[in-house]
């Protein structure tokens, strides 16, 4: 008997690990018992503990608007089972804050790949999908091979035979052409499937391997591969980049622990990424070291943005929010420095690393410019 709990959640729409199976209309019976011809599809009949299984996972994907890929139907399944509890505390937090999407469950997967990630995993995924494509060669090979001998086989000349007996042989030659056609279709829906794993493998890793695990911000690398995209987009624009070093840290992880230390390394991406909403690309270096790559950004106005961030992340007193104990104030020094897109990236930021010692040297808290001759400058100097 259904609760009247139940009845709320259901009106809601809150109950959601285990939904209803939708009902099936009469056109998808009709498909489904086309479909397969050996084992027909009863109107009346009750679906098996599979087909159940396969209507929730359906029911999941529609609801959420998800594309129908290898990816979400593999954590649709975990799900709707629930024999992963962590994927399923974690699909039900992100449902409440309905955020779930293609692209939360690419992020989410490659995040908890991110541990187990190796190059060799990448060397392995790659062979096997060059594996797949040679497959795929293979098989259309083989048939072209058999379209020609079939062709042949119809031009080649006979004798003479009554024309019901030419008819019984035409029927027998294309029953065999079709025979082989649909095996080949077969075989290549198999690699296709398997390829689009495989791709799907990769993006995720490529997007683990370019990804800071503890602030989720893309890391050398990222930042790296996003340099040659706006070389090639943005190569007679003005770019800046500016390299950020969180003042004393040390003293925060000696003073409080290095969990609590990262918790503030958090705080400080979460303040940096702000940034994104005009067109900068933001991405953790290692240890307490950010940089921000700003395109369509010269000296003056990178500095300007960056500044805002280290005024508004200065302005705060931090607390712990896991021990509750007060933290203070944490500030950053900056350096910033142009790009020159012929030069590329590596002196900008021998440049900007220059301009980032010089900011330390001078007291901390402030933003240093690199010029070109070698020269270094504040900037900004009403904020002190």
């Amino acid at each position: 008997m259904t609760t009247q709990a139940e009845r709320n959640a259901v009106a809601t729409g809150t109950l959601r690990t285990r939904p209803a199976p939708p009902s099936r209309p009469k056109i998808l019976s009709r498909l489904l018992r086309g479909w397969s011809s050996e084992v027909p599809v009863a109107a009346d009949a009750q679906p098996s503990h599979k087909r159940k299984l396969y209507d929730e996972i359906g029911h999941f994907l529609f609801a959420h608007n998800l594309d129908l890929t290898p990816l979400n139907f593999g954590c649709a399944h975990d799900y709707v089972v629930g024999g992963d509890r962590r994927l399923v505390k974690d699909v039900d937090t992100a449902l409440d804050q309905q955020s779930v999407s293609n692209g939360w469950i690419e992020d989410y997967v490659a995040g908890r790949q991110r541990h187990s990630l190796a190059p060799e995993m990448l060397v392995t995924m790659a062979a096997q999908a060059e594996g797949e494509l040679n497959r795929c060669l293979v098989i259309m090979k083989a048939s072209a091979d058999r379209a020609n001998d079939y062709s042949e086989s119809l031009s080649a000349p006979q004798p003479a035979v009554t024309a019901e007996d030419m008819i019984e042989r035409l029927a027998g030659l294309t029953r065999e052409m079709i025979g082989q056609t649909r095996l080949a279709e077969a075989e290549m829906r198999a690699s296709y499937s398997k390829v689009s794993q495989l791709q799907t493998s990769l993006r995720a890793a490529r997007k683990a391997s370019e990804t800071d695990p503890l602030t989720g911000l893309p890391n050398r690398r990222g930042l790296e591969r996003r340099f040659g995209e706006l070389c090639a987009t943005h190569a007679q624009r003005p770019m800046a980049i500016a390299l950020c070093d969180v003042d004393h840290f040390k003293a925060v992880n000696d003073r409080f622990g290095h969990e609590t230390g990262d918790r503030v390394l958090k705080t400080i991406a979460g303040e940096l990424r702000s940034v994104k909403n005009r067109g900068g690309y933001v991405v953790r270096l290692g240890g307490e070291e950010f940089a921000v790559l700003l395109p369509d950004h010269a000296l003056e106005r990178a500095g300007a943005e960056v500044d805002r961030v280290r005024e508004r992340l200065g302005a705060r007193n931090l607390i712990d929010s896991v021990t509750e104990r007060p933290i203070g104030s944490i500030t950053f020094s900056a350096g910033i420095a142009m790009v020159d897109g012929q030069q590329g990236l590596r002196r900008a930021l021998r440049l900007a690393d220059a301009a980032l010692y010089a900011a330390k040297h001078a007291g901390r808290n402030r933003i240093y410019a690199a010029f070109g001759d070698g020269q270094m400058a504040p900037m900004h100097n009403d904020m002190q």
